[in-house]
């Protein structure tokens, strides 16, 4: 299985050029890069290994400008056909660097520039959830969805996201969290403060002042990072991808906000053996002949398969000659071989009620049936803290989020499978060992506070 690189962080400032103190507060957060727009008659000062770019429109003549005025690069928004782009490219010699697509143009191949997706939403939690209380859930704001999308359905480049700035958020940690879930979901990140966060930098507003600590020292942590895993490969469940509508999309959401972290595989030609998995699911389209082979030997060979029918046209019976089990809710289930098949009697059309039941038929995958232990990742007592798995063989990493404000207080964290040890790493905090508790087929520990992102590492698989 192709593998991304780990422990990098790309992180590029996005900053009106207007303002001079764009070079400093990119020096400040430790950017890779700063991106400035507007009006660009001169490129700015700057120290080495910082590098400047302009934004432009896609046009040689604004190109050769920024180059002749200093630049080190241009960042452009795609536009026209692919063919008619791919020639643009080409006569730019390489200095663009940055190519934005909207999600009709996810496919075009821009190297040798980075595609970058603007889209998601600015992260955190929604103002009017609040903090929750102990019976309240809150409503997360995450953009790990869309990570896992551009990671394994384009692994050709980098998952590079442009996140648009809430200018109505009165919070500074929106900054922290959308760098933190970058590093987590194993992606790039042009980061663009909201107006009052530069303002309040600038003024010295208090708040302001430490949200921009933090945030760089998130940057600073996660470059320190190097050799964790970021392949997102240590999930047992998977969902099967394909173009990125709203359907799919508000699954995958889903799916991440319940902590189910699932692998996202490109649809055709399934290739399941020896990724680890337990779960394959697939919603509202008919397997081709290729993916019905792969799942049937998936599921004989006792995995568990999750189907639900097209919305439009015939759904097909492709599991063939296979003997219905019993009926829950909504679903079939068929024995098949030594697995389970899961056919749902209609389309999804409730993706939070699919993303449920994806989660109670992986946690109540365990001999007694009950319960929700056979879950992967399980938080207690945390209801702001997602989590992305990664690894394989014998290593899990584990990379927590905390997308409200920093946990200062202990909870309680599940992972299933067998290990020898595991230890823990975040900002701010020496590396430490965890005590964990193990059980038949799943540990637990207790995470002592979460300084908005943490990397738990996991070793000694066992069978």
């Amino acid at each position: 299985m192709e593998m991304l690189a780990t422990g990098v962080l790309t992180v590029v400032l996005v900053w009106p050029s207007a303002d001079p103190s764009g070079v400093q507060r990119a020096m400040e957060l430790g950017a890779d890069a700063l991106l400035l727009r507007g009006a660009l008659p001169k490129a700015p000062d700057r120290p080495a290994g910082l590098m400047v770019l302009a934004e432009v429109a896609a046009q040689g003549a604004e190109v050769q400008a920024a180059k002749a005025a200093g630049f080190d690069g241009v960042a452009v928004t795609a536009k026209g056909s692919a063919a008619e782009f791919r020639q643009f490219l080409n006569a730019q010699g390489g200095f663009v660097r940055y190519v934005v697509l909207d999600r009709n143009q996810l496919d075009w191949d821009v190297r040798p520039a980075e595609a970058v997706f603007k889209d998601g939403q600015w992260p955190g939690l929604q103002m009017s959830a609040g903090e929750a209380g102990a019976t309240e859930r809150p409503w997360i704001t995450a953009n790990l969805h869309l990570y896992a999308y551009l990671r394994s359905m384009h692994r050709e480049r980098a998952a590079f996201l442009n996140v648009p700035a809430d200018e109505k958020s009165t919070r500074f940690d929106g900054v922290e969290v959308a760098l933190a879930e970058a590093f987590a979901a194993g992606g790039g990140v042009l980061i663009e403060p909201p107006e009052m966060y530069r303002t309040g930098v600038a003024k010295g507003d208090g708040r302001a002042v430490a949200g921009w600590k933090r945030a760089a020292e998130i940057v600073k942590f996660a470059k320190a990072q190097q050799g964790v895993p970021r392949d997102a490969g240590g999930s047992q469940m998977a969902l099967v991808g394909g173009p990125l509508d709203e359907g799919l999309e508000e699954i995958l959401n889903l799916t991440f906000r319940n902590n189910l972290s699932p692998q996202l595989l490109p649809p055709g030609k399934l290739a399941l053996a020896g990724r680890g998995l337990r779960i394959v699911a697939l919603a509202n389209r008919n397997p081709s002949t290729a993916e019905t082979t792969e799942l049937m030997r998936f599921v004989r060979g006792g995995g568990i398969v999750v189907w639900a029918p097209p919305a439009q046209g015939k759904a097909a019976a492709w599991w063939g000659a296979a003997k219905k089990a019993r009926t829950e809710a909504g679903r079939d289930l068929y024995a098949v071989g030594r697995g389970t098949l899961h056919v749902y009697r209609e389309p999804v059309k409730d993706e939070s009620e699919f993303a449920w039941d994806l989660k109670e038929i992986s946690g109540t995958d365990t001999p007694t049936g009950r319960g929700l232990f056979g879950l992967d990742l399980r938080v207690w007592y945390s209801n702001s803290v997602l989590g992305v798995l990664h690894g394989s063989g014998t290593e899990r990493v584990a990379v927590l989020i905390s997308y409200g404000r920093v946990v200062d207080q202990e909870f309680l964290i599940g992972m299933r499978g067998r290990f020898a040890g595991a230890s823990s790493v975040q900002p701010g905090q020496a590396p430490q060992n965890l005590d964990l508790m193990k059980y038949e087929q799943r540990v637990e520990w207790n995470q002592t506070g979460l300084n908005r992102v943490a990397v738990i590492t996991l070793k000694g698989l066992g069978q």
